[in-house]
């Protein structure tokens, strides 16, 4: 399996890192198309740069030792600074050019100690530039409030559990059926330093913008844009 990581903050500071994209988000990103399985993004960060398919990459460095799982390489996320650019997104389009209805994005993570957010990823149904501002899910992690969604107002997501700084853990996030009324999505996470998947939530339908009961998923992107804002 390839790789993909994300690592955020760093003590007062805001980092996020990935490694192993999909099967774990150091592993592979699959979006799945009319029924069958598609692979819009795998990059394991193993060659020593980005794949080709990531769009933006604002901020975000490539790491040489530390990765999850006895792997090296991982992609870092700089700190907070307010509304500027610390993203790294793709598109969903080369699987499914006209959005995915269903997918999921699978990878490691990995956050330090620090007073801001230290996770956040947008799921978002714009067809425009890949960014921070368009979100349609908001999903974020903090020592406040733990795992939650915006939807007008924060809502906290029980079951998940609380995360170790310093410690990798894999996350997918998977929508089911956008583009129709039944448009919801879900999470699973392991313990720290595990493979599988030990706590879930399903079913959830907070949407910050973009309407996924009438619109498909666009692109994806882990931001550090916002911080506790």
């Amino acid at each position: 399996m390839s790789t993909f990581r994300i690592i955020v903050p760093d003590h007062k500071r805001t980092v996020v890192e990935f490694s192993r994209w999909c099967c774990l988000l150091c592993w592979a990103l699959l979006p799945i198309n009319l029924g069958k399985a598609q692979v819009a993004l795998e990059d394991s960060f193993e060659s020593g740069s980005f794949a080709g398919e990531w769009e933006q990459k604002a901020g975000v460095t490539l790491e040489t030792s530390g990765g999850a799982r006895g792997t090296a390489n991982f992609a870092r996320l700089a700190a907070y600074t307010a509304m500027t650019g610390r993203e790294l997104g793709a598109r969903f389009d080369a699987a499914a050019p006209n959005g995915a209805k269903d997918f999921f994005v699978d990878f490691y993570f990995r956050t330090q100690n620090t007073t801001q957010r230290q996770f956040n990823l947008h799921v978002s149904t714009s067809t425009g530039a890949i960014g921070s501002s368009r979100a349609s899910v908001n999903l974020k992690y903090d020592t406040t409030d733990g795992w939650a969604a915006f939807s007008t107002a924060w809502h906290l997501i029980p079951g998940l559990g609380k995360i170790t700084p310093g410690k990798w853990y894999r996350l997918r996030v998977s929508g089911q059926d956008w583009g129709t009324a039944a448009a919801r999505w879900a999470v699973d996470l392991s313990a720290a330093g595990g493979t599988n998947f030990i706590n879930s939530a399903t079913n959830l339908t907070w949407y910050q913008n973009g309407t996924p009961t009438a619109n498909p998923a666009r692109f994806f992107v882990f931001t550090t844009v916002y911080g506790n804002s």
